[in-house]
């Protein structure tokens, strides 16, 4: 018994070091191996699809025959941080969440624009692609702006309409995002180091999650090697600007939900009442203590209202 007992603990012990090995010399490797646990444990599938010139991967979802929800992501970011929204609503839904053209694996093409209006006829092409004609759409932050442009230009495409945290309308407070930019010309969501990741998620958070130390080395030397493209990216969603969202509103006629954290920093929660102003079919929530991204930060809060939000709509 005890030679048992010590077997059992010299293989325990094996296994951790392993483990703090691949922590610490392998983090990306580790960080992929979650990414795919969690991707097979909600029953999501990684794709992809040619359209135009741009290769799309996608995470898909649920059953094909049942109304589709299309994930669509902010700025810098991709479709894996939709995984746990796909597991919740693949089981009711068809669920897609793509990588943006110019973010992620769906690569830039050298010459190519990318405003959000131009942004937003891709989608319409890598949506007809795929064969699918009317949509429940959501989107954060710039995903959002694209979603909002895609809604009032696209109109007859939409079961329905998400818009969370969305950029796209001058908000009546200034947030605290702009104001550091304007004043220093330092553009957080673009860091260029560990600590200038650090205060990118302490501005995209309300309450940030510890992230141990390897993970965010290795996030930030992916981030280096994007430095030149998300800076160009950035600049094409600035030149979108000059053509103001506000006065497209008025044309978004699907059912909307607008979402929102209270202690969003990157867009101020003043947006909420352009967005309202402007869309005539509308419904609002506010989460308390949350900051730009409530799917993260407030995933089970998002999740029950996006589903009251379908459920009204039946």
């Amino acid at each position: 018994m005890k030679k048992y007992l010590k077997a059992v603990a010299g293989l325990v012990l094996l296994v951790i070091v392993a483990g703090a090995g691949v922590y610490w010399f392998f983090p990306g490797a580790l960080l992929n191996g979650m990414t795919q646990a969690a991707k097979w444990k909600g029953g999501i599938d990684t794709l992809s699809v040619r359209v135009d010139d741009h290769h799309w991967p996608y995470l898909e979802a649920g059953n094909p025959g049942k109304e589709t929800i299309v994930l669509i992501h902010g700025f810098s970011s991709s479709k894996e941080p939709w995984i746990n929204i796909m597991t919740r609503f693949g089981k009711t839904y068809h669920v897609v969440a793509p990588d943006l053209p110019g973010f992620a694996k769906n690569t830039p093409v050298p010459g190519a624009s990318y405003t959000i209006p131009e942004q937003a006829a891709r989608l319409d092409r890598f949506l007809s692609v795929l064969g699918l004609k009317q949509v429940h759409l959501f989107g954060i932050s710039m995903g959002g702006y694209i979603s909002a442009w895609y809604a009032a230009h696209y109109p007859d495409r939409l079961l329905s309409l998400v818009l969370m945290d969305a950029a796209g309308v001058q908000t009546p407070e200034t947030p605290d995002y702009v104001r550091h930019f304007e004043t220093t010309g330092e553009n957080l969501l673009i860091p260029e180091d560990n600590l200038g990741f650090e205060e990118m998620m302490a501005i995209i958070y309300h309450v940030p999650p510890k992230i141990p130390s390897r993970f965010a080395d290795h996030i930030m030397e992916l981030r280096r090697k994007r430095l030149k493209t998300e800076s160009l990216m950035f600049d094409s969603v600035l030149k979108s600007l000059g053509t103001p969202l506000e006065p497209h509103l008025p044309k978004i006629t699907a059912p909307t939900l607008i979402i929102w954290g209270d202690k969003d920093r990157i867009v101020d929660v003043s947006a909420v009442k352009v967005f309202e102003s402007g869309i005539p079919n509308h419904r609002t929530v506010i989460f308390k203590d949350v900051g730009h991204v409530p799917f993260l930060e407030a995933p089970e809060r998002t999740c029950s209202a996006y589903e009251t939000f379908l459920t009204g709509l039946k």
